[in-house]
């Protein structure tokens, strides 16, 4: 929780001071993150045949009275076998 009263009350700086810490830390761990201008989130670029992004990092904030509650979930490695039985759109 942080009082943005005390700092800077722009939520938009807010998000991307986040996005930056976010990319710092992963470069400690040899991981090239990048924020996009358009969407919220960390993203990394990988290669196959073509480049693909995929995002590493997603933040979800509310603010009441102008502090935070946010939260940051990266995702390194998800197992992601137990979503194998959703059928999408239906």
């Amino acid at each position: 929780m942080l009082d943005l009263k005390r700092r800077r009350p722009d939520v938009r700086a807010y998000v991307a001071s986040l996005e930056q810490w976010i990319i710092r830390t992963l470069a400690a761990f040899d991981v090239q993150g990048e924020r996009r201008e358009d969407r919220v989130g960390v993203w990394v670029r990988r290669r196959t045949r073509c480049w693909f992004e995929d995002k590493i990092a997603a933040i979800g904030v509310r603010l009441r009275r102008w502090v935070s509650f946010h939260g940051i979930a990266i995702n390194v490695a998800p197992d992601l076998a137990h979503f194998a039985a959703i059928v999408p759109c239906g």
